[in-house]
């Protein structure tokens, strides 16, 4: 017999009760006098009259009014540390326990006021040790009641991004299109706010969390120049836009004939054109691809982007165009698409303009307001350095009220109400619960690049200065090569207007991007391959170069003679 059945108490023979059950041998419970009875039901019915109001005494008034008014002479005095130290200094972990130190007197004043209103307001010394103390010990030490993230560093720091920062060892990474390097502080941030939910899940979830939650949401629309009910977290560039397709399908925006177009480019990511094959397929509306707009783009301009696209509107006749969806900056050439003309080209033509931006927030700065799109989603794993799964979808708010009807939205609040987006777009009846620890984990990544100037351009600024002077060495390269680049072109287009900071190569026909991808990895240096026909425009033997604040005129340089290499050894 085990060790856990001997701690169990022996079970009695079942001969000891003859009709096989104890219950049926427990004698009938004697009758109670009805006497009890009556006076039992009396005292449970009879409510008991309602206790006296023993008003404000004087006793409270004379220890209670010097108090508070002490507490409010320290918050007048405190004024200037405040707004020094939540709006100037930066947020440092010790400023954020400075910090939660300041949150005391607002504390301690709402007490004194409880204690002089409430009738029965008690402070006892068991009430302290048990309630009153762990939250203040939390408070001031930043555990559990407010979580401290350590690795949450926003003191801005100069350019390149130090390597250090990264986890990939040993190669020069040259493949932010693809997947960007994720900050180890960001990986980090991501654990901690995991590892500290772990301690409470219900509470911390549904309680700290979601305050934290809308505090991402609000750093995400600031860092794509939107309004807070504008923007929603999203797992990518490719559901967001199969989202949005299907809530304007849902939403009446297109006319039942299905004979409403859709103007796109040649260009566009497999993943961008899912959702609108898809649809079309369903018969809701036509996609029609404009011509004009060539893969190698040393000779486009932005007028010439915009005159392909207003000669296909032309084309029609009908004045069917519904909407144009774009690229902001093309996976294939790099070319950044003058999309803010292309917004004014469609709102002219009465139709709205959808913008896959996954190659762009984060490379270069970006602006919804100023931009004028209507629809923008963000691949937040490529230029933000954002974990997997994490992405940015922007519908401009007049467009969501009226034509987006999604699931996730029409019941968006956290307490179910109608209107998208009250609270947080992290949790709602309708979206589901959501990873604190992704989301989170963007957040801190948003911030990373601000502290390294996003926000004011300077990221920007160096990662198109890094890019152009590798776009300058790789045609010296080719004009270097002579005979021997076989047919190799740069697909990219030149500094300007149109230039982003990814540069492409098509290599000719004898040597294929997939032997260049793995000579330069066995090189030391990570870039992409460009699959043959990729796009309809016809894609051949492709290599992609994508420039980052962790990359250096030093890294283009080692990258230009890796290519010699390659181009004299293939």
């Amino acid at each position: 017999m085990s060790d856990a059945a001997n701690l169990l108490p022996p079970v009695p023979p079942q001969e000891d009760f003859p009709n096989g059950d104890l219950e049926s041998q427990r004698p009938p419970l004697p009758a109670a006098p009805l006497s009890i009875i009556s006076k039992t039901v009396a005292k449970v019915t009879t409510p008991k009259p309602p206790p006296k109001s023993k008003g404000i005494s004087s006793l409270k008034l004379a220890v209670g009014a010097p108090i508070i008014g002490m507490i409010i002479l320290i918050m007048t005095l405190l004024t200037p540390v405040v707004i020094l130290v939540f709006c100037v200094v930066p947020k440092t972990v010790f400023i954020k326990k400075i910090q939660n130190l300041l949150k005391l007197p607002p504390v301690f004043l709402g007490s004194a006021v409880a204690a002089i209103l409430c009738d029965k307001f008690s402070l006892d010394i068991s009430y302290l040790q048990s309630s009153i103390l762990p939250k203040l010990t939390n408070l001031l030490d930043g555990s559990n009641a407010n979580f401290v993230d350590p690795d949450a560093d926003d003191t801005p720091k100069n350019l390149p991004m130090p390597i250090s920062d990264f986890g990939v060892a040993n190669k020069n990474y040259l493949n932010t299109g693809t997947l960007g390097m994720v900050p180890l502080s960001t990986v980090k941030s991501s654990l901690n706010i995991w590892t500290y939910c772990q301690t409470d899940p219900m509470n911390t979830y549904f309680g700290l969390v979601m305050g934290m939650m809308s505090g991402a949401q609000t750093i995400a629309a600031k860092y794509l120049g939107a309004d807070y009910n504008e923007v929603t977290f999203q797992a990518s560039s490719t559901k967001s836009l199969n989202l949005v397709w299907s809530g304007l399908n849902n939403g009446g925006y297109f006319n039942s004939d299905g004979q409403d177009i859709v103007l796109t480019s040649k260009q566009e990511h497999e993943g961008g054109l899912s959702g609108l094959e898809f649809f079309e397929k369903l018969g809701k509306f036509r996609i029609v691809k404009v011509d004009g707009i060539d893969l190698v783009s040393k000779d486009l301009t932005a007028d010439s982007i915009v005159a392909s696209y207003e000669a296909a509107i032309d084309d029609d006749g009908e004045n069917r165009i519904k909407a144009i969806f774009t690229s902001h900056v093309s996976c294939i050439t790099g070319c950044k698409n003058p999309v803010k003309k292309l917004a004014k080209l469609a709102h002219d033509y009465g139709a709205i303009l959808v913008v896959d931006g996954a190659q762009s927030a984060g490379a270069i700065k970006v602006d919804m307001h100023d931009l004028d799109v209507d629809v923008y989603t963000v691949s937040a794993q490529k230029w933000t350095l954002a974990p997997t799964g994490t992405g940015l979808l922007y519908v401009r708010k007049s467009l969501s009220d009226k034509f987006m009807k999604v699931i996730e939205w029409n019941e968006g609040g956290a307490e179910g109400e109608p209107g998208p987006l009250s609270l947080s777009s992290f949790y709602t009846h309708s979206n589901g619960t959501n990873s604190e620890a992704l989301i989170y984990g963007l957040s801190r990544s948003i911030m990373y690049l601000n502290k390294y100037g996003y926000a004011t351009g300077a990221l920007e600024e160096y990662n198109m200065k890094t890019r152009n002077f590798f776009y300058s060495k790789l045609c010296a390269l080719l004009d270097e090569l002579g005979d021997k680049r076989d047919g190799a072109v740069v697909y990219s287009p030149p500094p300007g207007e149109l230039a982003s900071p990814m540069v492409s190569l098509k290599l000719g026909d004898k040597r294929k991007g997939i032997m260049c991808h793995s000579f330069m990895y066995g090189e030391n240096f990570v870039v992409k391959v460009m699959k043959d026909n990729q796009c309809d425009s016809g894609v051949e033997n492709g290599i992609r170069f994508s420039f980052h604040g962790y990359n250096t005129e030093a890294d283009a340089v080692a990258v230009i003679d890796a290519l010699r290499r390659f181009f004299t050894q293939h």
